[in-house]
């Protein structure tokens, strides 16, 4: 079942971590360097394979199904929010 959650949760929040990640992207690196300036699928598909490659499946055993939901929730959701903020933040101060 947590494998199932996992795939759910994964194809929900694909879009959001992608929005995330398109956003960071123009506002940190196009400035600085313009000719990375690229499409917003391309950005989507830059973050798929991101989050697919730094994908973290060590879960400790003895936790329920409900922590599960609150772990793969928190983790696809509140994660980038925060990365986001913290962008926007420096963004805001610095540039």
């Amino acid at each position: 079942m947590s494998a199932l959650l996992s795939i759910i949760f994964m194809a929900a929040m694909t879009p959001w971590r992608a929005f995330v990640l398109f956003k960071i992207w123009f506002w940190f690196l196009v400035p600085v360097w313009p000719m990375l300036a690229a499409p917003k699928w391309n950005i989507y598909g830059i973050g798929i394979i991101v989050g697919w490659l730094t994908m973290n499946g060590k879960r400790d055993k003895e936790k329920t199904q409900a922590d599960d939901w609150g772990y793969y929730a928190t983790a696809s959701f509140l994660s980038p929010a925060i990365i986001l903020f913290i962008a926007w933040v420096i963004k805001a101060i610095c540039l």
